[in-house]
């Protein structure tokens, strides 16, 4: 408009789940629909060959309806903005790494750690996720996923979120528990979708 370029972009009211998750009424089951969504927006990018590169709370917006919103991509080179942090997986530190999607299943991991512990994620998780996994309340099937998407060892990890989805899912109790959930917010379904939005160059 008259010489000046101007980007419009979803306002979310709610913030993101760095936000949301300190908050009294943010239990285990309304961060595992979060980590749901947040996953089935990951396998979309990730079959149309784009890795996130940055997921991570302050990554992950939310609706008014509490819909995960993935945003702030990393396009092109990875930069050193993402390296280091708790949610950037190990492999990433090596020189000529390349992005691949099991690294957004690593940061997926620590995101969904970060929510189940109130909000906050200690340095020392990056050592010892276990320690932290053990203590949290959650169902034991989701701590288990969350311990192998937390897996330093890349041979060990999920290989991408369509794996880490089929094994989260089998669980016909925390089907259950995630379909009443959904009925309760006016959801159609379990798990019903994320919107992914937003790229940044590294």
């Amino acid at each position: 408009v008259e010489g000046w370029v101007y980007v419009a972009q979803d306002y979310y009211p709610s913030g993101n789940l760095r936000g949301l998750a300190s908050t009294s009424d943010f239990d285990a089951i309304a961060a595992l629909q979060v980590l749901i969504e947040a996953a089935e927006g990951l396998r979309h990018a990730h079959d149309a060959g784009v890795v996130h590169g940055d997921v991570r709370p302050a990554n992950l917006m939310l609706s008014l309806d509490g819909m995960a919103h993935l945003v702030d991509f990393v396009l092109g080179p990875r930069s050193q903005a993402g390296w280091g942090s708790l949610y950037a997986a190990p492999e990433t530190a090596e020189r000529g790494y390349q992005s691949q999607p099991a690294q957004d299943v690593y940061g997926l991991g620590m995101t969904a750690l970060f929510a189940l512990n109130r909000g906050e994620l200690p340095v020392w998780v990056i050592r010892d996720p276990g320690r932290l996994i053990e203590s949290v309340k959650a169902p034991e099937h989701l701590k288990r996923v969350i311990t192998k998407a937390t897996e330093w060892d890349l041979t060990r990890r999920y290989p991408d979120v369509r794996t880490l989805l089929r094994e989260l899912m089998s669980d016909p109790d925390l089907v259950r528990i995630l379909a009443d959930r959904a009925l309760e917010r006016g959801r159609l379904s379990v798990g019903a979708g994320c919107v992914v939005r937003g790229v940044r160059d590294a």
